[in-house]
């Protein structure tokens, strides 16, 4: 009997320290089958969130490599007047682009004036001619010069235009989100170009004011400062209107040490310094000088040369289609007497 006792108080010790034992393991092998332990799994980075800048300017970057200068190509109306039914000159704007081409630039500026002055056909048949032009143009253009080179328009149209047409610029020019008279500004290396929609100079546009916000805000580790649009300031071929308007933009530039002001609105060759900054008209694509065609053009483009090393002054070369050299000079601050010239037409 005393055997049978001790036996049974043994199996309860084991019985009970089992359970003890074991239970634990249970509750908690439940307890992760319920609520599993989650495995580390290795984090992708996310992407961040590109912040969009509420600004009146909208910013380019040209990455060029880094050489003796950066070389900058301007070519201005090549379309004749009533684009877009008429073709531009192939040949001429080919030439041209192969001469730029030579010279190894790093971004070309392109300029004209497109208006739905049409009276052939609707207004949405000419925007689709429109777009199809632009699009066959910028093929064109970098198919001449490479896919490395930078190309930025600074094409104008008449005010009641521009909110149909500017558009279709901007797309075909892979520059998205452009408002139609939004300035914006491309930066290559210590150069600055801001490009400003002129348009005649409309006194409700207030150029002056967003220029000189835009050079504000400006970094100044932009040594020269250039800024082009359409229209010239100081016309040579048409009548000056809004005076007062130009000159407070011209006051603008020099407040903030712009070198030069490039325009492509006459058809024409024109250089000349007016209180410490220089206007260049550039309007050789070969759009012909007058509506009668009796005069030809002076086809040419300009190639604008800038120094890495700030101790020196850009360079302008005139070039004609073959690539001669017709004018050069430098964009001194102090230019001697001689710094005026005009080429209206051809030899």
């Amino acid at each position: 009997m005393k055997k049978f006792l001790l036996w049974a108080i043994l199996l309860s010790f084991l019985f009970v320290g089992g359970y003890v034992l074991i239970h634990p393991l249970a509750v908690k092998k439940v307890e992760t089958e319920q609520n599993p332990v989650p495995t580390k799994v290795e984090e992708k980075p996310v992407a961040p969130t590109p912040t969009i800048r509420e600004e009146p300017v909208a910013h380019f970057t040209v990455n060029a490599p880094v050489d003796h200068s950066y070389r900058i190509g301007f070519i201005g109306d090549f379309w004749p007047e009533d684009f877009p039914r008429a073709k531009y000159d192939k040949e001429v704007v080919g030439a041209l682009l192969n001469v730029l081409k030579l010279q190894n630039v790093h971004l070309v500026f392109l300029s004209n004036r497109i208006s739905l002055e049409d009276q052939k056909n609707p207004k949405e048949s000419t925007l689709a001619l429109i777009d199809t032009q632009l699009k066959e143009l910028y093929t064109a253009f970098v198919r001449v010069l490479g896919s490395h080179v930078s190309l930025f328009p600074v094409f104008d149209c008449p005010i009641e235009d521009q909110e149909a047409i500017m558009p279709l610029v901007f797309k075909n020019f892979h520059l998205p989100n452009l408002a139609p008279d939004r300035l914006y500004d491309i930066t290559i290396g210590n150069a600055y170009f801001l490009v400003v929609p002129t348009r005649d100079f409309e006194p409700d546009l207030h150029l002056d004011a967003q220029t000189d916000e835009a050079f504000e805000k400006l970094s100044a580790q932009a040594y020269y400062r250039f800024v082009t649009g359409y229209n010239p300031v100081f016309p040579v071929t048409s009548t000056i209107t809004n005076e007062d308007v130009r000159k407070a933009f011209w006051q603008v530039l020099k407040k903030n040490r712009v070198k030069a002001y490039f325009s492509f609105g006459e058809e024409v060759f024109n250089r000349m310094h007016q209180s410490g900054v220089w206007e260049i008209m550039t309007g050789g694509g070969g759009a012909p000088f007058e509506k009668d065609g009796k005069t030809e053009p002076f086809v040419h483009c300009v190639l604008l040369r800038i120094p890495i090393h700030e101790e020196s002054n850009p360079i302008v070369q005139v070039l004609d289609p073959a690539g001669d050299v017709i004018d050069e000079f430098e964009l001194m601050q102090e230019p001697s007497l001689l710094h005026e010239l005009h080429i209206t037409m051809a030899k």
